[in-house]
């Protein structure tokens, strides 16, 4: 990869209130910003990859951030001059967003706090840098399939909104980006040593090697998107969102799909899922709706009783 300098961008958080309370959102955005800051704090060029690696960590484990973040939030790519409404974004299960999005960013930990009119929302300008330098096989899937999701990806969306702007690099040690690979279409692959690519799709970081549940989570995925293949959802759920989804499900690495497991099968058993070109349901063969729902069952009990014994057998805790 070809290296080339990169600026540090304002990551923008906007927590929303539902009922909202004096203190409750300025207390969420304290935490949010500790944990980043001492997580993820800006690493020099020759230290990145383990700055990296000490910062998803720690994000996969960190049960309160999830459950700021619970029970689930919506990512993507702010556009000027649309509503939040118009926009397309993804969702995603608390964990796999920290441990998979938000660690391919450090912090200064400058910050800054501001409230809408409303004083239902209130903003994090949390000033990072984006992990350009990362080898591919460490992004949660090949960001550069679109030059334009490349180039623009220290911007996006969290829960609320998420923009980027231009920050100073002053008193900073210069950092290295990179130029992506072309895509070839594949959104999973095998690296040359064999091993399924991307690695943080495949548990890296998520499920330790030596949890014993982690072949059978492995194989349930396997089988699950086989079915998942042959009921045609691979054909709308993967980042390229064929469909034009207006809120997008990931299901093409186990680690995304364990994330939204649930969340399918609740839709499937209850006929919102597939839909067809319109946006109505378009209900499966019943025989193959009945194995989508089986193999999917059991890749989600998977999950549960190897999430159960890493919350046992290592600490920090690690919580969905």
């Amino acid at each position: 990869m070809n290296a080339v300098n990169k600026c540090l961008r304002s990551l923008i958080l906007v927590l929303a209130m539902a009922a909202p309370r004096a203190g409750v959102a300025e207390d969420a955005a304290a935490i949010i910003v500790d944990r980043l800051r001492q997580s993820c704090p800006v690493a020099e060029p020759a230290n990145e990859q383990a700055a990296y690696e000490t910062c998803r960590a720690a994000l996969f484990a960190d049960e309160r951030l999830h459950a700021l973040f619970s029970p689930a939030l919506r990512w993507g790519g702010d556009v000027p001059g649309k509503s939040l409404a118009e926009l397309e974004l993804t969702h995603f299960d608390p964990q796999v967003l920290s441990g998979l999005y938000l660690s391919l960013f450090e912090t200064t930990g400058r910050v800054s706090t501001t409230s809408d009119a409303t004083g239902r929302h209130t903003a994090i300008s949390l000033q990072v840098r984006f992990r350009n330098g990362l080898s591919p096989g460490q992004f949660p899937y090949p960001f550069w399939h679109s030059p334009a999701k490349w180039t623009a990806y220290d911007s996006g969306l969290i829960d609320v909104v998420l923009r980027s702007r231009r920050g100073s690099e002053e008193g900073l040690p210069p950092v290295r980006s990179a130029t992506p690979p072309a895509f070839d279409g594949r959104w999973v692959w095998n690296s040359a040593e064999g091993r399924p690519q991307p690695s943080t799709g495949w548990f890296d970081g998520l499920l330790h090697q030596d949890n014993p549940h982690l072949g059978d989570v492995v194989d349930g995925y396997r089988r699950f998107a086989t079915t998942m293949r042959n009921a045609a959802c691979l054909s709308c759920h993967v980042p390229s969102n064929p469909a034009g989804a207006r809120t997008l499900v990931l299901l093409q690495t186990p680690a995304h799909a364990a994330g939204e497991i649930k969340r399918v099968l609740r839709a499937v058993r209850a006929g919102k899922m597939p839909i067809e070109d319109w946006g109505d349901p378009a209900p499966l063969e019943e025989g193959l709706r009945q194995i989508l729902l089986s193999e999917g069952q059991a890749f989600s009990d998977a999950v549960d009783q190897a999430l159960a014994w890493e919350r046992q057998a290592h600490e920090p805790a690690i919580s969905r």
